[in-house]
């Protein structure tokens, strides 16, 4: 004596069916939307993504200081902020000056500062590239000529704005 399966569990068993064939297709979809998401957000990412790291280190040490001296945890979290705020701030006050004045340096001597690392890796004589023989000068003309046509690129700029 077989029963028949009552409605109510026909109808979950149907709409389970339905679910498996659909769950495969949409997870792909679903997977290469996140992807092409994150493709598209990866400049926009990396902010939370370093927060996120900060906050995963600074966190251990917040609940440590909360829970030895029973003070709110919400103190530390602002203090741990303003200590990492002071450590940024001394960074850039002390980096950001030498970083200007390289910078600087590379600006207004790239082709002398790509063909001396060129020459240091090749030495004076010429390397064979693509059925061509070039030598250090030759080879940092090239770089330094693509470098300037990418940096022209307004939209790459944008990109890195």
């Amino acid at each position: 004596m077989n029963e028949p399966a009552s409605p109510h569990r026909r109808a979950i068993g149907a709409d389970h069916e339905h679910v498996e064939k659909m769950s495969s297709r949409m997870t792909i979809l679903l997977v290469i939307l996140a992807a092409v998401l994150v493709n598209q957000l990866q400049w926009v990412l990396i902010p939370f993504v370093f927060a996120g790291l900060v906050a995963y280190v600074c966190t251990p040490a917040i609940e440590w200081l909360a829970a030895r001296t029973r003070l709110p945890r919400a103190l530390f979290a602002v203090a741990a902020f303003f200590l990492l705020l002071l450590l940024a701030s001394l960074l850039a006050v002390l980096g950001v000056p030498s970083l200007i004045n390289a910078l600087r340096a590379i600006v207004t001597d790239l082709q002398g500062i790509v063909t001396a690392g060129v020459r240091s890796a090749i030495g004076n004589g010429k390397v064979t590239l693509m059925g061509e023989a070039q030598s250090a000068e030759q080879i940092a003309q090239t770089v330094v000529r693509n470098v300037r046509s990418w940096l022209g690129d307004a939209g790459r700029l944008a990109t890195l704005g």
